[in-house]
């Protein structure tokens, strides 16, 4: 009688323990976060992320299988650099004098672009280069000449696969500021292969849109 009182006494206590409610701030120090929040749904535990840190509540059971869930995916190693490189391209309906060939093999994205649209003329406006984190956020800026201020940012990337690696950029967002003019924005979700040149939208810009592509290599 006596163990099976003391049994029932365990599986109560058990119980409540599952079934109490708990917020934690967990540290993230090498895995990805996307990782890490995919990991807490896994046990129903609502997840935020900020920064290095995973903001998590659920049960106390379930908390304390995430925080031990991240103690194996979080090593050295589990994160992954990502040079990420753009290039600003502006096309027009009128033909303009040959500047040269386009660099960095722009020509078959140039190519595909001529397929595609009517425009007479593409240039290269500006280009700009970033080494980002994977699962974590990015973003810079830059000025194009005569037209105005820009930005670009992304609220995560993350890396998968293995020989064949894909890199996907979450909420990837491009804004060129004009005065007087309305805004321009660019604004999608874009999984590109290693080294793959993507077009990954236009402003609406009537006659003269600008036309954004990306490209991102893992740096091992």
């Amino acid at each position: 009688m006596r163990g099976r009182f003391l049994l029932t006494l365990f599986a109560a206590a058990a119980l409540c323990r599952a079934e109490e409610m708990v917020q934690k701030v967990l540290d993230v120090k090498y895995a990805s976060m996307i990782d890490a929040v995919q990991l807490a749904r896994t046990f129903n535990v609502n997840a935020q992320i900020l920064g290095r840190t995973l903001a998590v509540s659920g049960s106390a059971a379930a908390i304390d299988a995430v925080e031990l869930g991240l103690k194996k995916i979080d090593i050295p190693g589990a994160r992954a650099n990502v040079d990420l490189a753009g290039y600003i391209l502006q096309a027009s309906d009128r033909a303009s004098e040959p500047t040269g060939a386009m660099p960095d093999g722009l020509e078959a994205v140039v190519k595909q672009l001529r397929a595609l649209f009517q425009y007479k003329d593409y240039r290269l406006l500006d280009s700009f280069a970033l080494r980002g984190e994977s699962g974590a956020s990015g973003g810079g800026a830059g000025i194009l000449a005569g037209l105005g201020n820009y930005t670009y940012q992304y609220r995560v990337l993350t890396v998968t696969g293995d020989k064949e690696r894909t890199i996907q950029f979450q909420d990837f967002k491009f804004v060129l500021a004009r005065a007087s003019f309305p805004t321009q924005v660019i604004e999608t979700s874009v999984d590109l292969k290693e080294g793959q040149k993507v077009v990954i939208g236009k402003t609406s810009m009537a006659d003269s849109p600008l036309i954004l592509v990306i490209t991102a290599r893992v740096v091992d």
